[in-house]
């Protein structure tokens, strides 16, 4: 699949909450990844990429790779932390829920915060 276009955006509903451009590729090619899927599934609190290693017996490199893969399809970003706060950053989920459909045209379905995020991929 091709990366995504300058036009193109994650379906991270930051921009417009109901309705998002986006390049589907980034998120179908994130959450086809078993690993980057595990990653995802795991980051249910703030927690850090060596606590994912730990927890899912992958080696840090792998998790930083995966996790740089699933903050760029806008399903994960970095806690902010503030400036007096020492430490490794941590990981948070941006969407909470992902669904892919494909028929006449390819949807995908988030939930963030409750409330539905509908990426129409720009094709």
């Amino acid at each position: 699949m091709s990366r995504a276009t300058e036009s193109s955006e994650p379906c991270n509903g930051e921009k417009r909450p109901r309705e998002q451009r986006c390049d589907p590729s980034l998120i179908v090619e994130a959450i086809a990844d078993p690993t980057a899927r595990r990653l995802y599934k795991a980051v249910e609190l703030p927690t850090t990429a060596r606590e994912l290693s730990e927890e899912l017996d992958v080696s840090e490199s792998t998790v930083y790779r995966k996790l740089s893969r699933l903050e760029e399809a806008g399903l994960l970003r970095e806690l902010e932390q503030g400036p007096n706060v020492d430490g490794p950053t941590r990981y948070v989920r941006r969407i909470d829920r992902v669904s892919v459909t494909s028929g006449d045209e390819v949807r995908i379905d988030c939930r963030k915060k409750g409330a539905d995020v509908f990426c129409r991929p720009d094709l």
